[in-house]
């Protein structure tokens, strides 16, 4: 049969089908409820059709098409919803604009016709042109003929009433276009009407019971099977045998059909079938695809997806992976083994076959070092797979570098870069694999413990140690080690950015470091992991052998850069190590004033057990304190707080030493400075109504800085007042009370015309002057109804005040954090900027803060005095006697004149006070019964003396005995032989004796008899 008669029977099936499905109903009636309106392109009532058109945008436009708009508005109509049908003037956003023609075209009616119509909007002339249409297919056509115009003259102006329009004797089988102008219609009626029931078919449901990723047989083919079911949704039974009755499944990709089926089953209007097995074998090609297969029903040709098919071909495919990951092995990626040192390494691997056909493995080759249980020739069945598990012996120490190949029938070999070294078993090695800082290094701050990025994470690589700040560079310290001479300390690190570095250091006692070698950035891998890490650095092996012959700690110190794998040397077993992690020793001191000593250890000796050391405190390298320690377990930190009270001005050596047996360390040497003590006077600025916790330090941030400035009025003070101390108070949150701190506080001031503290230009703190610089214990908590006080900062040298505006900077730093609220003044605002960080002080923002701390200002002030006469009876003015008062250990003396006058300043003119004079040659020791205090005022005291009692006449010229508490004192001008009897007249000394002052120790209470002067000894 030729193209032409198939389209003619095609086209006369269609026409017997329409016509016999068309049904003539009388009394038509169309009442517009429920028009789905929303698809502005295709709407039209049903059984209706619809000539648009639409405005186009111009062809670069990015504007939408532009429709009339139709609306459904569910009352107000005849009896409920009606049709409103806006402008046919139509614009789009480009300004384009345009007169359409759009056309609602009714069914085939006849008959008498009627419906209502009103305007649309007052603002617009409602207009409605009814003209003959002819049908050709599914294709309608309007005609010249206006069979009936309605302007805006004929219907009300009141937009609530409807206007009824008939068109009377309209010829059976007519079409009406309709074109709206800004009007609205409703109950449609028309005497008859030709209504087609139209056949229609919908996809309920498909589903694909073949794989989606299918076996390929032998002859290189593959099955694809849905199940469906179908409804029919039409308004004519469907039976088997109908044209098009039928499902096609096809390949959506290529778009290609691969089988038709028919429908077998009847549906009934609105029945839904059963299932419907739709299959077919498929060819796979020479190459994997990825195909979209979907089903379509042949009646409205609607269709829809089935499954997407990855389809291989009949071909075996070998992926070598590792046993976590089905990823294929790059085979650029260097299989690292990493170091390998007291036991053999095994990583695990895979041999998987992704293919279709069988893979024969034939050759799977390992460079020497490496064993495999795996043995070849192989077969693998289709996507299946064979463990494949590597190890790296530990055997003999060296480097084991190489190539794995690996060969199969049909499938390209694959070789891969094998790279491993075994330590000597004696070599130190840390890779950090624990994810913990090893017990036996020490981190600095910043250092940690991390796994990210992930980029960096592989099989024998999940932790290294990183330092995150460029600006603070600190240590990692190895434990102590062996060095042989010549031999070579290893690491690789990676950098993060240009600003990154890192030293290598060694120490005989972790105090003192010598540089062994410094490594630039340049030193550093430019190539990164990945093109989008900003970071990414590869890790580089860093090799020196600077370090000298002997037993060092070992230490990299580093900025902004990444560490792993060090290796190199041998760990010496130590049965003490003590670490000084901190020593809170304050730079500045005054006198009578206590000194407060924080020192933490860390007991480094991860074996040993616990136990107790002596501790020794040296100032001016006297013995100040020393006591047993508790027992400190392995591992352990122990803080010790000491304190102590100078009592000269000056600067001065302190240290400390812990012994155990023959070990000892000792600390380097701080030198304090200690100032003058001075009286002082009190001076209260702010009235402390508010709190803050960013001022006069942020103690919930491990560093702070803060400035204030202080206004005249605030501090009435004179000019030329001498400042001497600050306080500040207030109150641990109460979440916070028990946690203890200690933080190392250093204080700036300086006179200042500046009226407010600037975000914008904070004062350099080395351009002020440093006043106050120690540790600070914030343990004590307080409470909002009994503040205490916190920071108490005797300054080492008084700072003179001018008169203008007191600027006060404070910086601080701790190991912890603590939430502390001072109190504060809200009167003024502006006068307090601060910064805070955890890491990087230096790179942290300043902040303003409204409110300023409340300080304490204490001025110095005129001391009491404690003046007198020291004498005897017997022998008039004493000179040279050290006059002495003291209260704890707060003491104040001084030495009398020749004339017997002595004057002592006393500052801290509160306290009470004993009045002591040690033993003076020949005089007996004096206290005063009573306590001095010199609160009210100046005192004049004399201080009598009594000699030794005892006290003979001299019978030789040149030579006096006196007795005293257990010895009798000789003084002679001359040589001289000196025998002492006792009182039964028994010599009990012969003692030759030279010019001066002798001692003769050792004897008992009693009566003696010296050269013939009586003596008696107590």
């Amino acid at each position: 049969m030729s193209e032409m008669k198939r389209l003619y029977a095609v086209l006369v099936f269609l026409v017997f089908l329409f016509s016999a499905n068309a049904e003539t109903v009388t009394d038509y009636l169309e009442k517009f409820d429920n028009q789905n309106v929303s698809q502005s392109k295709t709407y039209a009532p049903d059984k209706w059709s619809r000539i648009a058109d639409p405005l186009e945008p111009s062809e670069w436009s990015w504007v939408s098409t532009v429709y009339v708009s139709y609306k459904n508005p569910a009352s107000g109509g005849q009896d409920g919803a009606y049709l409103e049908i806006g402008s046919q003037s139509l614009m789009n956003d480009d300004g384009d604009t345009k007169n359409a023609n759009d056309y609602l075209v009714t069914p085939a009616v006849g008959g008498n016709v009627s419906f209502y119509l009103k305007k649309q909007s007052a603002f617009s002339d409602a207009n409605l042109r009814i003209y003959n249409c002819t049908k050709n297919g599914d294709k309608y056509t309007v005609g010249t003929t206006l069979i009936r115009e309605v302007t805006n003259a004929e219907l009300s102006q009141d937009l609530t009433q409807w206007t009824k329009i008939t068109l009377p004797a309209v010829a059976d089988g007519s079409y009406l276009a309709m074109r709206f102008e800004s009007v609205c219609i409703d109950e449609f009626v028309a005497d008859k009407a030709e209504i087609v029931k139209v056949p229609s078919l919908m996809l309920m449901e498909c589903n694909l019971t073949s794989q989606s990723q299918p076996l390929t047989d032998a002859n290189n083919q593959f099955e694809v099977a849905f199940d469906v079911t179908v409804q029919n949704n039409g308004e004519v039974d469907l039976t088997p045998g109908m044209e098009n009755y039928s499902l096609t499944m096809y390949n959506d990709s290529k778009t290609i059909d691969i089988v038709t089926v028919p429908i077998q089953e009847a549906l009934a209007v609105g029945a839904k079938s059963s299932v419907i097995k739709i299959s077919a074998k498929v060819d796979a090609g020479d190459a994997d695809k990825y195909e979209n297969y979907k089903v379509r029903e042949n009646i409205t040709k609607t269709n829809v997806s089935g499954a997407w098919i990855d389809s291989k071909p009949y071909m075996p495919e070998m992926v070598f992976c590792s046993s976590d990951f089905d990823q294929e092995i790059a085979v650029t990626e260097v299989l690292d083994f990493g170091l390998v040192k007291d036991a053999d390494f095994t990583r695990n691997f895979r041999i998987r076959n992704t293919g279709m056909a069988p893979l024969n493995v034939t050759e799977f080759t390992l460079p020497a070092g490496y064993t495999t249980t795996f043995t070849v020739p192989a077969t693998i069945a289709p996507q299946g797979e064979v463990a494949i598990p590597i190890t790296l012996s530990a055997a003999v120490a060296g480097t084991y570098n190489g190539t794995l190949k690996i060969t199969g029938e049909k499938v390209a070999a694959k070789e891969y870069n094998m790279t491993g070294a075994v330590l000597d078993k004696k070599s130190w090695y840390e890779n950090f694999e624990g994810g913990s800082i090893p017990s036996n290094m020490i981190f600095g701050n910043e250092w940690k413990i991390v796994s990210d990025p992930t980029d960096y994470v592989t099989a024998t690589n999940k932790y290294w140690a990183e330092n995150g700040n460029y600006s603070n560079p600190t240590m990692i310290v190895s434990p102590k080690l062996k060095v042989k001479a010549g031999e070579v300390f290893n690491f690789r690190a990676s950098k993060r950015s240009s600003d990154s570095f890192l030293k290598v250091y060694y120490s005989a006692d972790r105090n003192n470091w010598i540089l062994a070698k410094e490594f630039v950035n340049a030193d550093f891998s430019d190539e990164k992991l990945n093109y989008y890490g900003y970071d990414t650095y590869k890790f580089t092996m860093f090799s020196l052998n600077t370090i000298p012959e002997g037993e060092w700690y070992v230490a990299i110190e580093g900025g902004y850069a990444r560490v792993d794998d060090i290796f190199g040397y041998e760990v010496i077993p130590v049965e003490h190590d003590i670490l000084f992690l901190s020593n809170g020793v304050p730079e500045v001191g005054k006198v009578n004033h206590k000194l407060q000593i924080s020192t933490v250890l860390k007991n480094m000796a991860g074996v040993e057990a616990a136990d107790s050391y002596t501790l020794k405190a040296y100032y001016n390298n006297e013995l100040i304190n020393e006591f047993t320690t508790p027992e400190l377990a392995a591992l352990s930190e122990t803080q010790f707080d000491m304190a102590f009270t100078p009592h000269a001005v000056g600067t001065f050596p302190f240290y400390i030493e812990f012994m155990k047996g023959d070990y000892c360390i000792k600390t380097n040497e701080s030198e304090i400075l200690i100032g003058e003590e001075v009286a002082e006077g009190e001076n209260k600025v702010g009235v402390g109504s508010e709190t803050i916790e960013e001022a006069p330090v942020k103690l919930y941030s491990n560093y702070s800085e803060t400035q204030t400035v202080y206004t005249a009025e605030q501090l009435a003070l004179s000019a030329g007042a001498k400042i001497t101390k600050m306080s500040y108070s207030g109150y641990a949150d109460t979440w916070d009370t028990e946690k203890p701190l200690l933080s190392q506080i250093s204080i700036y001031v300086e006179n200042t015309t500046d009226a407010k503290a600037d975000v914008a230009k904070p004062r350099d703190v080395k351009q002020m002057t440093l006043v106050y610089s120690g540790m600070v214990d914030f343990t004590k908590d307080g409470s909002v109804t009994n503040p205490i006080e916190y920071i108490v900062a005797d300054f080492t040298v008084p700072f003179e005040y001018t008169g203008q505006n007191l600027r006060v900077a404070m910086v601080a730093s701790a190991t912890s954090y603590k939430k502390i609220l001072f109190l504060a003044d809200s009167s003024t605002t502006g006068n307090t900027i601060y910064k805070s960080s955890d890491w990087d002080i230096a790179t942290a923002s300043w902040n303003a803060k409204d409110y300023v701390p409340a300080v304490t200002l204490f001025t110095a002030k005129e001391p009491r005095t404690l003046s007198g006469k020291v004498y005897s009876k017997d022998y008039g003015p004493l000179s040279n006697v050290k006059v002495k008062l003291m209260a704890g250990e707060v003491l104040y003396s001084a030495v009398s004149n020749e004339q017997g006058l002595y004057s002592i300043s006393v500052i801290q003119s509160e306290k009470d006070y004993k009045l002591v004079i040690d033993e003076v040659e020949a005089y007996d020791k004096y206290e005063h019964a009573e306590l001095i205090n010199l609160s009210a005022g100046d005192q004049v005291f004399d201080i009598c003396l009594t000699p030794f009692s005892g006290v003979g006449e001299i019978e030789v010229a040149n030579l006096a005995a006196y007795g005293a508490e257990g010895r009798i004192i000789v003084k002679a001008n001359a040589a001289e032989k000196v025998n002492v009897y006792n009182i039964a007249g028994r010599m009990v000394r012969s003692v030759n004796v030279e010019e001066g002052t002798t001692i003769i120790e050792g004897l008992m209470a009693g009566f003696y008899i010296v050269n013939g002067t009586k003596v008696v000894v107590r």
